[in-house]
């Protein structure tokens, strides 16, 4: 996935649903991850529902494929009636991704919930699992019911290190190694189960559970009682240090106090981020009876750091509010609004002397729990300090200066257009591609030459920390230790391509040590940890010589994002120097000396590389500096 983020992204969208048999409420986080790949069904009928969720990894493509195509199979066909129905789906719809040529993948479970029959008192529930999902059982005091899966979930994890998915994995032409003390499949993926990761279903067969990785359920059925929930979680909630008696505990203390479903994935999620969970975080609570819940949809804005300046961070702020039908500028006014609150609240409390927990719980009830993040970041057996988090209120808000003007009514579009002002000054500006005729005609391009001071690929010096750099990444092994080691890189497939090859550095974040390396002959960028690459010599600049003018001006006005200009005239068959080339649709920025002293994008078929033309061996066109997006 790339490098992660300097601050955790931790606005929740929460989703309710009620019914007349069912309450249900979902709460999603992104956490420290650059996007939020989970997604999540909730589907009720007069006869049961199908309550699931799915983590994504490698991309969202799979997660959103899966729920999607899932949610119109139970539209179309009703609740499966069986076991072998629901693998039938399982194995259906993984292949049709599979044929649609993506890469990513996605772990499932879910929970099919029937109702009590005539004069019975229990409802059943057939629970299905493909990957490290979790699905687990409480009773109304906070126990959990224990269940014959990981940690005693109703559910077991699917992983390399189980001696029979190891089995399976090596029965069906794949292999289990161990990197860094993690069992994975063919040396990549952590989970053995999974609906998606093409490359990983190639051997094997000839059943589709037959593969390295599968995408059948493991099946369970249990009964329990209408007073009973259940929880519903992705393994991000699970990799910290928060045990499932925990999870069902703290959901159960949250039904008790407020009784929303809603509130009590929230609570879930943000624990999980306090006991260090580095990855995406989903949650959803189910309880087994009925009634309206509201809101259906609603954002809990998430602490509003000066980060926005950071593009990955503004990116996953953003994708988080619109998930919730909300703009940044709609984000960025709750949170002011909340953060304000709670400081004012903060420094009414009587502070002198110890603090009791008793007191702190009172002040959360009255600015509200689902919305307070700092009243979750204590766990009640502990004494909240409120220094601290009085300290941390200010410090964000002097993100927003001295706020809106006084004179601007809460609620009204003039105090929302202070907001659209503040988040457009507040975030990174974007670049788009340039438009290629457009950049021949501006005055720009043509000029006598770059603005001084411009970053140009040819401009490095090669000084180390300069955008521009060529480097050689180290190879896999030692890249891929470096990755996962690192606080807030994650290891994708397609770092798999980059062990030992050739790139450019880009640009470096000297907060988190890494930097940001393209490669133009793979045609992406990745964000790798800056100790892993090595600097390699500067090349000189590449000269090339242009075509005839004929042959020139006809691969012009051929190309459908150049066109011609008079100014081109004089350059035929004149050498120049390459400073940028786009491998994406085939051109080359080209810069001419005295005396004609322009640059221009021409077609990369109506150059010539001199050195080739002299006898010499052809510039390596795979170390060229170039932006290619």
């Amino acid at each position: 996935m790339g490098a992660g983020l300097p601050k955790p992204v931790t606005s929740v969208p929460v989703t309710r649903q009620g019914g007349e048999h069912f309450q249900a409420g979902l709460a999603e986080m992104n956490g420290w991850r650059t996007k939020m790949e989970d997604a999540h069904i909730i589907y009720m009928t007069e006869g049961g529902a199908f309550f699931g969720v799915f983590d994504g990894h490698g991309g969202d493509e799979c997660s959103s494929f899966i729920t999607r195509r899932m949610t119109e199979e139970l539209e179309s066909k009703g609740l499966p009636a069986n076991d072998e129905t629901v693998r039938e789906m399982a194995f259906c719809l993984d292949q049709e991704f599979i044929d649609s040529g993506a890469q990513s993948g996605t772990t499932g479970t879910f929970a099919i919930v029937e109702l009590p029959k005539v004069g019975g008192d229990k409802h059943r529930i057939r629970i299905g699992n493909v990957g490290d999902s979790r699905v687990l059982l409480g009773k109304a005091d906070g126990q959990m019911v224990e269940g014959p899966g990981t940690d005693g979930a109703m559910t077991n994890d699917h992983k390399p290190c189980d001696p029979g998915e190891g089995e399976r994995i090596m029965r069906t032409g794949g292999h289990v190694q161990d990197v860094k003390g993690v069992k994975r499949v063919n040396g990549d993926l952590a989970v053995s189960r999974a609906f998606g990761d093409r490359n990983h279903k190639q051997t094997g067969g000839p059943g589709p559970g037959d593969r390295p990785v599968s995408a059948e359920p493991e099946f369970f059925t249990t009964e329990c009682d209408p007073t009973d929930f259940l929880v519903l979680v992705c393994d991000g909630i699970s990799e910290g240090n928060f045990p499932n008696r925990e999870v069902v505990q703290l959901a159960a203390d949250n039904l008790r106090s407020h009784s929303d479903p809603g509130l009590a994935a929230v609570a879930i999620c943000r624990r999980a981020l306090d006991r260090k969970s580095n990855d995406n975080l989903t949650c959803m609570v189910v309880r087994l009876s009925g009634g309206s819940l509201e809101p259906e949809e609603e954002l809990l804005p998430g602490q509003f750091w000066d980060h926005l300046s950071h593009k990955r961070f503004e990116e996953a702020y953003t994708a988080m509010a619109k998930r919730a039908g909300c703009t940044l500028a709609m984000v960025a006014e709750k949170r002011y609004d909340l953060a304000t609150k709670e400081l004012h609240a903060l420094e009414g409390l009587p502070i002198c002397g110890p603090p009791t927990l008793e007191c702190w719980l009172a002040y959360c009830r009255d600015i509200g729990p689902q919305e307070c993040w700092l009243y979750s970041q204590a766990d009640e057996s502990e004494e909240p300090g409120w220094e601290e988090k009085i300290a941390t209120l200010k410090e964000e808000l002097t993100v927003f200066g001295e706020g809106p003007p006084s004179s601007l009514a809460l609620g009204s579009a003039e105090r929302l257009d202070w907001f659209e002002t503040f988040v457009r000054s507040a975030c990174v500006a974007d670049e788009p591609a340039p438009d290629m005729a457009e950049y021949l005609s501006s005055e720009s391009v043509w000029g006598k030459t770059p603005d001084a001071g411009a970053e140009s690929p040819c401009d490095s010096n090669g000084v180390e920390g300069e955008s521009g750099r060529r480097v050689r990444v180290a190879e896999l092994d030692t890249l891929r230790i470096a990755v996962e080691e690192h606080h807030i890189l994650t290891w994708s497939e397609r770092l798999f391509e980059v062990g030992g090859r050739d790139g450019t550095v880009e640009r470096d974040s000297y907060e988190d040590g890494t930097s940001l390396v393209k490669f133009i002959d793979l045609g992406f960028t990745a964000w790798l940890p800056t100790q892993t690459l090595t600097q390699l010599p500067q090349l000189p600049p590449r000269q090339v010589r242009v075509a005839r003018l004929e042959d020139l001006k006809m691969a012009v006005e051929a190309h459908e994002c150049l066109q011609w200009n008079e100014k081109l005239e004089s350059v035929g068959e004149t050498q120049c120097t390459v400073v940028e080339e786009d491998s994406g649709d085939g051109t080359v920025c080209v810069l001419f000396g005295p005396p004609h002293d322009i640059r221009a994008w021409l077609p990369t078929i109506s150059v010539t590389d001199v050195g080739a033309q002299a006898g010499m061996a052809p510039y390596d066109r795979g170390e060229v500096p170039a932006a290619v997006d």
